[in-house]
């Protein structure tokens, strides 16, 4: 199927119904056959990135004038209304995807077929490898990437191979400190970075490693970030 209509409308209404879905999909505007979603997408994409929730408001607002030119504000109603529920989201998506390679596919096979030669031959071999991996080389969502170090941090990683933090839990996730391990200890301002960076500054120099401190004191510091550092 070289255009998936049904697809297009389901996904834009998901987004429309739950706003941070537009963060968990690699789509971009080329990927929609029809040129209203791709507008409708694209409006999208540019309110996220402005800092402002993708919700019908802001979307409508963002495609100002050419509001009209996608169907009106009832069009984008009946995108949301039209979706049950948003858990196939990513059902969605793939289909998308699938219709987009097709069409990039019949197109690269038409112009060689125009306009045979063995450079086009390679270039439709090029085309065939880069659709294979649209879609799937960077399609990991938030979820993915948390339950994957969440994973990690408690699988046991058996006897201490490095120098022990004096914490028996971080222990057991880390193994104790690693010669090439990098530890960055972030929080809010006064939550105790200082203290605790110098609590495991402390246990490791009991326990045999070299600690050296080093203290930065911020020129300035807003409310939502401080500074320390070991």
């Amino acid at each position: 199927m070289l255009k998936n209509l049904e697809a297009e409308e389901s996904l834009l209404g998901c987004i429309l119904v739950e706003g941070e879905l537009i963060k968990e999909t690699t789509l971009e505007p080329k990927h929609f056959a029809d040129e209203r979603h791709k507008r409708i997408f694209k409006a999208m994409r540019d309110v996220d990135s402005s800092g402002q929730p993708v919700e019908m408001v802001t979307v409508v607002t963002e495609l100002g004038d050419t509001v009209e030119a996608i169907g009106g504000t009832s069009y984008l109603v009946d995108l949301a209304s039209s979706v049950p529920s948003v858990i196939n989201f990513e059902t969605y998506q793939t289909l998308i995807y699938e219709a987009f390679k097709l069409r990039d596919m019949q197109k690269t096979a038409l112009d060689f077929a125009n306009n045979p030669s063995d450079e086009g031959i390679l270039q439709v071999y090029q085309k065939t490898v880069e659709l294979q991996e649209i879609g799937i080389k960077n399609n990991r969502t938030k979820m993915d990437v948390l339950t994957e170090i969440y994973n990690d941090m408690y699988q046991e990683k058996g006897e201490i191979t490095g120098v022990e933090t004096g914490l028996a839990d971080l222990d057991a996730m880390t193994g104790g400190w690693q010669g090439s391990d990098l530890i960055i200890v972030a929080a809010r301002p006064s939550m105790g970075k200082t203290a605790f960076a110098l609590n495991l500054a402390q246990n490791a120099a009991l326990k045999g490693g070299v600690v050296d401190v080093f203290l930065w004191r911020c020129p300035t510091v807003n409310l939502l970030t401080g500074c320390s550092a070991i």
